[in-house]
């Protein structure tokens, strides 16, 4: 049976860093679909499994989406994902799968494959992490959507308009549009988010 890739229109999220331990991700992704918002994040990192802790979310939840972004594809290759995904047992129907090209040579090729292959395996919400035109030119071909980082509200709204016009030029749907607004509270947490930010 096909599930609609299509999520509700999501106004806020709530997202954390993966390498949390699981008691918090358990805790905290229940206190945060019992206060309202639409989707629970989670990034990926060397030292910290993006997918693993969307799955120790989903214990705790029930209707949230669930979001990771981004999974850097010159670390993890599509068919790893996938058997990653199927190995959890992720709710593909509440799941958003961000992806992004990592670093070296041919990004773009390895996005466009990577999105193409997840999105035949998987009826997950797939988002590309995208900052220059060109990979928003991707995302907007073969995606499901976008996943913003990094960047001012005016060159966020301009690189939405950029991903929506490939996306029309491809004859698909007007693409899912989400973004990292990041925040930090207390003196340690600012600290830890100046270091990030360098």
């Amino acid at each position: 049976m096909q599930v609609s890739r299509k999520p509700a229109p999501a106004r806020r999220g709530f997202g954390v860093a993966g390498a949390l331990p699981k008691t918090m991700i358990r805790e905290l992704s229940a206190v945060v679909e019992a206060a309202g918002y639409d989707t629970f994040w989670v990034n990926d990192t060397p030292d910290g499994d993006g997918l693993a802790a969307l799955a120790t979310a989903a214990e705790s939840t029930k209707t949230i989406r669930l979001g990771v972004g981004v999974i850097p594809l010159d670390r993890q290759s599509a068919e790893h994902i996938a058997a990653r995904m199927r190995e959890l047992d992720l709710p593909a129907d509440r799941l958003t799968l961000g992806l992004g090209s990592g670093r070296g040579q041919g990004g773009l090729d390895r996005v466009r494959s990577g999105a193409t292959s997840l999105r035949a395996a998987s009826n997950a919400l797939i988002v590309i992490g995208a900052l220059g035109p060109k990979m928003c030119h991707v995302a907007g071909e073969v995606s499901d959507g976008v996943l913003l980082n990094w960047l001012t509200p005016g060159y966020a709204a301009t690189t939405a308009e950029l991903v929506v016009a490939a996306a029309a030029a491809a004859d698909r749907p007007r693409p899912y549009i989400a973004g990292y607004v990041r925040s930090a509270i207390g003196s340690e947490a600012q600290a830890r988010f100046r270091q990030e930010g360098d």
